[in-house]
């Protein structure tokens, strides 16, 4: 209870700052626009008027869904260091990946992942918001069904007192 307590207080914290940053950039932008219209004579003949940079992009959230904690995400570089630095911190590792034309592989995202444990409960249910899937589940056995396109993926873990376990699911092209 007392680790739900906390992940709660840090998950509050994250939205609130993410507020404010957002906020602060928004009043930011607004401080800096200027009205072509009207002041264009405060601009030199020459100049070049830059787009101010947006990065509204959050970094992957904590979420609490019926006392489950998890993180998804992992689009875009940095997003996806966040997401493998965060890795031993949660024993469930969800990786979806799918095959591509040239035989390679590509990570995929918006995927319906679902977590039932051994009485056949169902303890999460979502979709991803990137390739990477961090949940924090009890020690126990878990079955694990995945859609993406209609097609589906399973697997079965045991999550006990062990490092973090890794599921690949793989689909094809």
């Amino acid at each position: 209870m007392k680790l739900i307590f906390i992940y709660f207080i840090t998950l509050m914290y994250l939205v609130f700052s993410t507020v404010v940053a957002a906020n602060d950039q928004e009043k930011s932008i607004e401080s800096n626009t200027v009205d072509l219209a009207t002041e264009s004579t405060l601009l030199p003949e020459n100049s070049v008027v830059k787009e101010p940079e947006l990065n509204f992009l959050p970094s992957p959230q904590i979420r609490i869904t019926d006392e489950i904690i998890y993180v998804s995400g992992g689009i875009g570089k940095e997003e996806l260091n966040e997401m493998k630095e965060m890795v031993n911190e949660y024993p469930l590792e969800i990786v979806l990946v799918q095959k591509t034309n040239d035989g390679g592989e590509g990570y995929i995202s918006d995927v319906n992942v679902q977590i039932s444990d051994a009485n056949g409960n169902v303890v999460l249910d979502i979709y991803t918001n990137g390739p990477i899937l961090l949940v924090d589940l009890p020690n126990g056995k878990y079955h694990v069904i995945a859609e993406y396109n209609n097609v589906f993926r399973a697997n079965r873990v045991t999550i006990g007192s062990k490092k973090n376990r890794r599921i690949v699911l793989l689909w094809p092209k």
